[in-house]
């Protein structure tokens, strides 16, 4: 019975007047090389295809959702990340050593700066 609904529907949907079917039909399909609906044969590698772009809208809901979920999944299993303050305190810590006083003046380095400025 299952079967004789999924082949109206397929044809309906061969003729244009339903724009989704059922996906589970290709397993039927990969049996056969043609079908024949109405004195028209159809290579079921066609249909196949075609069935497979479709995009009704449960399909496309149900991709989404499993692509939302594998994201959860992703950022759930990664290592936790510390906070970056913590982050900066350690990279100048290790980087940079703090000094009592200037070693060049402010004036004499904008004077160097000052110099070398390109004029556009």
């Amino acid at each position: 019975m299952k079967s004789i609904i999924e082949m109206n529907q397929l044809k309906r949907f061969l003729k244009d007047e339903i724009q989704s079917v059922d996906p589970s039909i290709i397993e039927t399909l990969q049996q056969y090389d043609t079908i024949q609906i109405d004195a028209k044969m159809y290579s079921t590698s066609n249909i196949i295809k075609r069935i497979k772009e479709q995009g009704c809208p449960h399909c496309i809901s149900l991709k989404r959702e499993v692509t939302a979920i594998k994201f959860q999944l992703k950022k759930l299993s990664a290592p936790e990340v510390p906070p970056m303050n913590l982050l900066l305190e350690k990279f100048f810590d290790e980087r940079f050593e703090r000094t009592k006083g200037r070693e060049f003046s402010r004036k004499e380095l904008f004077k160097e700066v000052g110099g070398n400025k390109i004029k556009f």
